[in-house]
């Protein structure tokens, strides 16, 4: 066991040393944090998968043996002492919690002052020398107006690529079965443009995109070089100064649903 917990991560270890904010209640057998011991086996079998191959490559059949008992064991009671609870909690706390929706004011309080930053930057990145700050600008709020149009996961928006960008598809043509589209359906078709991305466990989902917001990302793209960004950073919204990573939607939809003045900030997010 000593072993076993000299190998563990520093992540895990610090689960274990916060044990005691689990809040384990012995009489109604719920957790106050369930995620936390839900994690804690994960984390020890890997641990214990860990100390195996150590045991694997030194040689020692011992620690080997140790390290299989302790999976073992593990896997065996986890699920019945602990798992089980923890589930049983997270299942009540979500039947039991109030799901709170933002107000339709603020939504659209949120929408008018996107539209009204865009068309700034884009009057300013056209008038003037490009300014990699309102470049940067109308990048947000870009990113955050397809998030606001689409209510797409965040991650799933801010990892659009160039690739996926140079596929913009608009028309009937490119989609299957129009006869059982309605006639609103089938005019919205051929009004929006629509990009293909890979969505949650692998799937492919589409991001619609009005004609003033592809107008504001071929803007992006067509100052894209004379801004700090690394060339081969493959995302259509990039991070500052030759990063290689994308920008963080949550961020930005944080940011201006604070600064839009919305009644409730809170409930604006992408979840």
């Amino acid at each position: 066991m000593l072993t076993l917990l000299i190998l563990l991560t520093h992540c895990t270890l610090r689960r274990l040393f916060r044990l005691c904010e689990i809040g384990f209640n012995e009489v109604t057998h719920l957790y106050t944090t369930p995620s936390l011991a839900l994690k804690l086996g994960h984390s020890l079998k890997k641990a214990s998968m860990i100390v195996v191959n150590h045991a694997l490559i030194n040689g020692d059949e011992r620690k080997e043996k140790q390290g299989k008992n302790f999976n073992k064991l593990v896997s065996d009671n986890w699920d019945i002492d602990v798992s089980c609870h923890a589930l049983r909690t997270l299942h009540s706390n979500k039947r039991n919690n109030p799901k709170l929706l933002p107000l339709t004011s603020d939504v659209m309080l949120l929408s008018k002052y996107l539209k009204e930053k865009a068309e700034m930057c884009t009057l300013q990145l056209n008038k003037e020398e490009p300014s990699e700050e309102v470049w940067r600008e109308l990048e947000r709020v870009t990113l955050t107006q397809l998030l606001l149009f689409n209510r797409k996961r965040q991650g799933e928006v801010s990892k659009i690529t160039l690739e996926d960008y140079s596929q913009l598809k608009k028309g009937s043509s490119h989609v299957l079965d129009v006869q059982f589209l309605s006639k609103i359906e089938k005019e919205l078709v051929n009004v929006l443009w629509r990009v293909e991305i890979i969505g949650k466990r692998g799937r492919t989902v589409p991001v619609l995109i009005t004609n003033t917001m592809k107008s504001g990302l071929d803007l992006l793209l067509e100052k894209r070089g004379l801004m700090n960004i690394r060339s081969s950073n493959p995302y259509l919204f990039p991070s500052g100064y030759g990063s290689a990573s994308h920008l963080r939607g949550s961020d930005t939809l944080r940011n201006y649903s604070v600064k839009c003045g919305a009644k409730q900030p809170h409930l604006l997010r992408s979840t």
